[in-house]
């Protein structure tokens, strides 16, 4: 589990880079009071449109922007936007399925096995 919410790392990279709630909620096209509730987690995280907005305006890092789309989706109780393709529709998540849906029997073992060795090549 993450140790911060949205609000607080919202908060804290944009002050770390200077930029004040009314300029961020500006930029956003939203009212400050409504970014502040966000900061003060009584509003749930942004939309996506926003959310790629903020990454833009603030030239967020990658780390920074990953770390942002987990709070979201950790507050939402979902899968974070940026990577849910990546989970729900590959041959990684082929394994996931097998690993919890399927008893260990010996073809169910080596299908997992063909699919760690495809994934890892």
């Amino acid at each position: 589990m993450l140790q911060k919410e949205f609000g607080d790392y919202l908060k804290e990279i944009r002050k770390a880079r200077g930029i004040t709630l009314e300029t961020l909620a500006k930029h956003l096209n939203v009212s400050l009071s409504f970014l502040c509730d966000i900061e003060k987690k009584r509003r749930p995280p942004l939309n996506e449109e926003k959310m790629e907005k903020l990454g833009n305006y603030l030239s967020l890092a990658k780390e920074e922007k990953e770390k942002l789309y987990d709070l979201k989706a950790q507050y939402e109780q979902n899968t974070p936007a940026d990577i849910k393709e990546v989970i729900l529709y590959n041959e990684a998540s082929d394994l996931v399925r097998i690993a919890l849906r399927k008893p260990c029997e010996i073809g169910a073992i080596k299908k997992i096995g063909s699919i760690c060795t495809a994934f890892l090549l």
